[in-house]
């Protein structure tokens, strides 16, 4: 499967985060199993994800088809980062900070040239589990797939 040029160009860098928080423990090897499943059935979204890896030039490899996916388990209450009860508005900016540092990851210079087109981010707690989606914004795909 061929991307459209405006696939490999600047577009790319355009990016959309959606940020989950889940109460409760949440079983990240079905997350992951899950993206795995959304890449095997999304040809033009895997072709992609393999940008990361084969720069301009993706490739089908097996061995390296899955989703950029990071994850951690830390030892503390959600309620050690967040006061106001959840679902009772927006987050005040120096709680929404504490929420996005727990999710920081390392980055490679490969990853911040070549952003992958979708990358999960994901910390257990104790009480909770936070998911960070990092994805291609729909607009940039050149190919309307």
């Amino acid at each position: 499967m061929d991307l459209h040029c405006l696939d490999t160009a600047a577009a790319r860098f355009m990016l959309a985060r959606l940020f989950l928080v889940y109460r409760g423990q949440i079983d990240l090897d079905r997350v992951r199993h899950a993206f795995h499943l959304l890449l095997t059935s999304w040809p033009i979204l895997h072709t992609k994800v393999n940008l990361l890896r084969t720069s301009l030039n993706p490739v089908h490899d097996p061995e390296h088809d899955s989703v950029p996916f990071h994850f951690r388990t830390i030892d503390t209450k959600l309620s050690d980062y967040i006061t106001e009860p959840l679902g009772t508005g927006e987050l005040s900016s120096q709680r929404w900070k504490a929420l996005h540092d727990l999710l920081r990851f390392p980055n490679s210079l490969s990853s911040l040239v070549f952003s992958p087109a979708l990358v999960v981010k994901a910390v257990q707690l104790q009480d909770a589990c936070l998911v960070e989606l990092v994805f291609q914004h729909g607009l940039c795909d050149a190919s309307a797939e």
